[in-house]
C-alpha cells in the first residue's frame, strides 16, 4: 500500500507543512511559542485527517464510534479530576496526578474491553496454577 501511495503521501505531508508555515505566520508574531505550538496542533491535525481520507479510499477500516465516543468521555473525566489535583512539590503533585489517571484509565479500558480483562485474569490464573484447561 504505501509504496503504491508514495506520491499521495508525500502530497499530504507537504501540504501539511504548507499549513504549518502559514498558520505560523499568522500566529507566531502575535502569539509567540504558544502559537507555534497551535499551529503544530492544527497542521498535525489535518495530516491525520488527510491520512484518514485517503487511507478510507483504498482500505476498509472499520470503526467503532461508541467505543471512540466511550474512550474521550473516560478521558474527559479523567482530565476533570486530574486538573483538581494540587499538591506541594511539585514533584507529589505530578506523581499524585498520574496516579489519579491510571486508577481511573485501567478500570475503565477493562470495564468496556472484556477481552483484555479475559486476558489479563487468563495470565494471573496460570501464573498462579489455578488455571483449568477448558
Amino acid at each position: 500500500y504505501l509504496q503504491k501511495r508514495s506520491k499521495t503521501i508525500l502530497l499530504i505531508m507537504s501540504a501539511t507543512a504548507m499549513i504549518n508555515i502559514g498558520i505560523n505566520l499568522i500566529l507566531i508574531p502575535r502569539f509567540g511559542v504558544i502559537g507555534a505550538s497551535f499551529s503544530t496542533v492544527i497542521s498535525s491535525f489535518c495530516s491525520m485527517m488527510f491520512s484518514v481520507y485517503f487511507s478510507f479510499k483504498f482500505l476498509l477500516i472499520k470503526i467503532d464510534f461508541s467505543s471512540v465516543l466511550y474512550h474521550l468521555v473516560l478521558s474527559g473525566f479523567m482530565y476533570l479530576v486530574v486538573s483538581q489535583i494540587t499538591f506541594s512539590p511539585i514533584w507529589v503533585n505530578l506523581l499524585i496526578k498520574i496516579l489519579a489517571g491510571i486508577l481511573i484509565i485501567v478500570p475503565g479500558i477493562l470495564f468496556r474491553e472484556r477481552e483484555i480483562f479475559s486476558m489479563i485474569k487468563d495470565r494471573i490464573l496460570i501464573q498462579t496454577g489455578h488455571f483449568k484447561s477448558r
